[in-house]
């Protein structure tokens, strides 16, 4: 078999493996928040692309979902292979934070009839300093009994005190996968991690109870000790 042959064989086996990042623009996140979040995407490029060669048989494809205002919108629509990805920074944060119709928003796009057949169970990442302005826990029920709901890995990051870690562990419906980021390095530091999630997606695909839950535990960093010194404290 030749590499041309080979390469094809390759695409052909691959999985789709898609990590949708749910971000908090209310105006809460302003400043120093929305700063930390821009720059640890630009750096998750690169992480993601490495967890992709790491990982041939997953198709790797990124989506960015913010909600603030009064709805929720979308700030990387398609479902974008990773190797085409470059993140475009978040410059407007303002008004409340409609997390239920983002919820809503997260349950138009993992339908049965908008998931590939074949996929990888999805990665959802929440980011969030405060709590929901709209009316939610509907659209969270519809989205935890959705299929693709259910078995997605769903991670959130409270940042700063005033985010509502229950809300975020209902989301997760894990505490252990609510991270607290109470500081701008660690904001930074939870988001890098999250690229990690591919390489347990994939090596983990096959490992779930009959609930669809992963039987391999996810293993999150811990918060760093000491501020260093270009981190801001988050209140």
């Amino acid at each position: 078999m030749g590499l041309v042959d080979l390469g094809k064989e390759l695409r052909i086996s691959q999985r789709p493996l898609d990590i949708i990042y749910v971000i908090d623009t209310s105006l809460s996140m302003n400043g120093a928040k929305i700063q930390s979040v821009n720059n640890a995407m630009h750096e998750l490029e690169t992480l993601l692309r490495g967890e992709a060669k790491s990982n041939p048989t997953a198709q790797l494809n990124v989506r960015i979902l913010t909600f603030g205002g009064d709805k929720s919108q979308w700030h990387l629509e398609q479902r974008t292979n990773i190797e085409k990805f470059y993140y475009e920074d978040i410059n407007k944060v303002d008004g409340l934070t409609p997390f239920g119709h983002a919820l809503g928003t997260l349950c138009e796009v993992l339908s049965n009839d908008k998931m590939p057949t074949r996929g990888l169970k999805p990665i959802v990442v929440l980011m969030s300093d405060g709590w929901p302005t709209d009316v939610w826990e509907p659209n969270l029920e519809k989205f935890l009994a959705l299929p693709w709901g259910k078995k997605a890995i769903k991670v959130a990051i409270a940042i700063g005190t005033k985010a509502d870690k229950d809300i975020l562990a209902r989301f997760t419906t894990d505490p252990n996968l609510v991270l607290n980021a109470n500081n701008s390095t660690d904001l930074k530091n939870f988001i890098k991690w999250t690229s990690t999630l591919v390489t347990h997606t994939s090596q983990h695909s096959s490992q779930t109870d009959d609930n669809g839950k992963m039987v391999a535990d996810i293993k999150p960093p811990k918060p760093k000790s000491m501020l260093s010194d270009d981190s801001d404290e988050f209140v």
